[in-house]
């Protein structure tokens, strides 16, 4: 399902960054959950208390997360963008993903589907 993927390496540990796009709109909570049971942690009722961090993909509004379970760290996008919701994340051990953050930030907000600002016309 992921149109692209790549491993981040750092020493021995490993990173994984996945890019999906499935079709229309998609419900942030569930993804959210679901991403919650994927690092280990229970699902929440709702994102009032920890609401997602605003981000901007291809001139698009975003929704960043990041879960901390145990063994893992996963640092998630969700962005839509005519009818598709695109999910972009990185998966990996706390210090390799927490040291990628920011460059995962500026790799996601450096997303263009058209060469341009991510206007229709991919």
């Amino acid at each position: 399902m992921s149109v692209a993927s790549f491993t981040i390496k750092a020493d021995s540990a490993e990173a994984v960054v996945t890019i999906t796009p499935l079709p229309g709109p998609q419900k942030l909570l569930s993804n959210i959950n679901r991403w919650r049971r994927q690092v280990g942690l229970d699902p929440i009722g709702s994102l009032g208390d920890n609401p997602p961090e605003p981000i901007d993909v291809a001139g698009h509004k975003g929704s960043l997360v990041e879960l901390r379970g145990a063994s893992k760290h996963m640092i998630g996008v969700i962005a839509e963008r005519d009818g598709v919701t695109w999910f972009y994340k990185m998966v990996g051990p706390d210090p390799l993903v927490a040291a990628q953050k920011a460059a995962f930030g500026a790799f996601v907000r450096s997303v263009r589907f058209d060469g341009g600002a991510g206007k229709s016309g991919a």
